[in-house]
């Protein structure tokens, strides 16, 4: 690998198709239950965080332990802020191209977000991450993972059905070098 880092890095098939299912009816729950709150910062989105129980539960612990050991992120802190979530975007919404803000981590610049998500509903392609201009191609059950404090990401106007992630932020030091090939 160069001296560059990857744009995103892809652990295929990081959930079974069970654990998936699982995991959709969990996001679709949350949904019905109005437990998912909108994100202000785009239209038809929503999002739950899942820090405490009951959504805190045993499948989304295993989730966490299988991103920690997809992406090497043993020692390397949740990120106080994002940390654990559930997040829903309906055909009409999208994200905008950002970056995250490293604004929680005070005056430490020897720390950015890495940011990893399970895609458990996709739709079609318009629901796949954009890094730094290019589509991540993914399949439900891929995760992947960025540096989103470094990195533009987001996505187009999501249309078809609601595309749906678990996603996981970590807090990592400059030099952290992901486990996965990166693309």
């Amino acid at each position: 690998m160069s001296d560059q880092k990857a744009s995103v890095y892809i652990a295929r098939n990081v959930v079974t198709t069970e654990e998936r299912s699982a995991l959709l009816e969990k996001a679709e729950d949350h949904f019905r239950n109005g437990e998912m709150r909108a994100n202000p910062v785009g239209p038809h989105r929503f999002a739950r965080r899942l820090e405490e129980e009951p959504y805190l539960d045993e499948l989304v612990q295993n989730m966490t332990k299988r991103i920690v050991g997809a992406f090497g992120l043993h020692d390397c802190p949740l990120d106080p802020h994002l940390g654990r979530i559930c997040s829903r975007i309906e055909p009409g919404g999208y994200i905008q191209s950002h970056t995250d803000k490293l604004c929680w981590f005070g005056d430490d610049t020897s720390s950015e977000n890495f940011r990893c998500n399970i895609m458990v509903q996709l739709g079609n392609k318009t629901g796949l991450p954009v890094i730094e201009g290019k589509r991540a191609e993914l399949h439900e059950g891929d995760a992947w993972g960025f540096f989103a404090s470094r990195l533009f990401h987001g996505t187009q106007v999501i249309s078809g059905k609601p595309r749906i992630i678990y996603g996981f932020g970590f807090v990592v030091p400059k030099d952290f070098e992901p486990t996965t090939a990166g693309l």
